[in-house]
């Protein structure tokens, strides 16, 4: 109960936020840009200027649509003439927008509205067969009087690979919400909800929710707990919501998404009771960075983090769907190895090592190899979680005593072990 209560508290005031940070950077590397183009556009003097002045030159504003597509690798860059009703791409004219086809009402409903912008889905046969997301500015002459719309369009099938991932990965629904309560984004196969009035658990929290503050809130659903926190995006004006279920959180590590200690220690003791009546083999290792504390200092926390990350990536890709692994603690990794004997575990250890000093992005991080100490050990009979882990680290910790990037095994001894 003490470590349950210890592992929520955890979530609340660093986990989630940590989470929420991730995601938010996520979201500053791939929807931000696309919302900055799109306001330049519409305050591009040029693009005014063609408007009031030179619409018949259809070549100059097709060859600005197709610079702004290139140079910022967008799907697609677009304008809408309201003089005209014109419909530009980077391939030219496109057509007329008319206010009684379905494809052309987004205009309309745009340029009645009160908003100088906005964020659209939409599935656009002109561009491509993918779900499209657009970003919408308007376009003002001097006396603040409404001539067109301008924008780019961005294929989602990254974004939701994202929003996806989150899912998968850190076990997170997120969606987006803008001011009136509507879902504008979330993960494809999440359409259950279209507007935060039809979630029932949720409704009550609208105006905690929808807050330019950063909110967290707890509530139960269908018997089990949740934590939600919202953040605002100023730059899309769109809200984002993060919601985590207790449970799986506090069973998983938030910044490389491995198992933590209590998830590992929990399953671990399964598998020990299975070697006791089995005899399977169980190899344990337990793994600490080199000069991790050096990299902290001198590179930095975030530098800290992304070796961190890329390391129980690396590990991950080494051990099988029926090993476990977890991060333990700071820069202290460990993988239970069943039906492995110390010789395949002593292997696969090898090539562990072997990978992280290789890798190009841990290179290129921290300027060198990056090196990590092991000690290795194998499961008896008269073993605790306590004892071979305890057993494993005193080897760990002789391989950092003797020069580091070592692999040192320390066999059970049954003399001193089992008394």
């Amino acid at each position: 109960m003490v470590s349950k209560k210890s592992a929520q508290a955890n979530l609340k005031t660093h986990s989630l936020p940590l989470s929420v940070d991730n995601i938010y950077t996520e979201i500053q590397k791939h929807l931000i840009e696309p919302y900055l183009v799109s306001s330049m556009m519409a305050n591009d003097t040029f693009v005014k200027d063609w408007i009031v002045h030179n619409e018949d030159d259809v070549e100059k504003i097709t060859k600005y649509l197709d610079s702004i597509k290139n140079k910022y690798e967008m799907l697609t860059a677009f304008l809408v003439s309201q003089k005209t009703k014109n419909y530009y791409t980077h391939n030219g004219f496109l057509e007329k927008v008319k206010e009684k086809t379905s494809t052309n009402k987004w205009y309309f409903e745009f340029k009645n509205n009160s908003k100088s912008h906005e964020i659209n889905l939409d599935f656009n046969k002109n561009f491509t067969n993918s779900m499209i997301m657009f970003i919408n500015f308007k376009i003002y002459n001097e006396s603040y009087n409404f001539i067109g719309a301008t924008g780019i369009g961005v294929e989602i099938s990254y974004i939701d690979k994202m929003l996806q991932m989150f899912s998968k990965e850190y076990y997170l629904n997120v969606f987006f919400l803008n001011e009136d309560g509507k879902i504008v984004l979330t993960r494809q196969g999440n359409e259950a909800y279209s507007h935060i009035d039809e979630m029932k658990q949720l409704k009550k929290y609208k105006d905690t929710i929808i807050s330019k503050e950063t909110n967290l809130i707890e509530y139960k659903k269908d018997g089990d707990e949740y934590i939600l926190k919202t953040k605002y995006i100023p730059e899309l004006d769109i809200y984002l919501v993060v919601e985590a279920k207790l449970e799986k959180l506090a069973n998983f590590d938030a910044l490389t998404q491995l198992p933590n200690r209590r998830n590992f220690s929990k399953h671990f003791n399964q598998f020990l009771d299975l070697h006791k009546r089995d005899k399977r083999p169980i190899s344990l290792m337990f793994m600490d960075i080199d000069n991790f504390k050096y990299i902290n200092d001198e590179l930095g926390h975030q530098v800290g983090d992304e070796v961190l990350t890329k390391v129980a990536w690396l590990l991950k890709q080494n051990i099988r769907k029926t090993d476990l692994i977890a991060r333990w603690g700071g820069e202290e990794f460990i993988v239970a190895f069943i039906d492995t004997d110390i010789i395949d575990a002593f292997s696969i250890t090898q090539k562990m090592s072997k990978a992280m000093k290789e890798d190009k992005d841990l290179q290129k991080l921290i300027g060198q190899n990056l090196t990590a100490s092991f000690g290795l050990t194998s499961c008896s009979d008269y073993d605790t979680i306590q004892t071979i882990v305890s057993r494993a680290d005193k080897a760990m910790y002789e391989a950092k005593e003797n020069g580091k990037d070592k692999i040192i095994v320390n066999s059970f001894e049954p003399t001193t072990e089992a008394s």
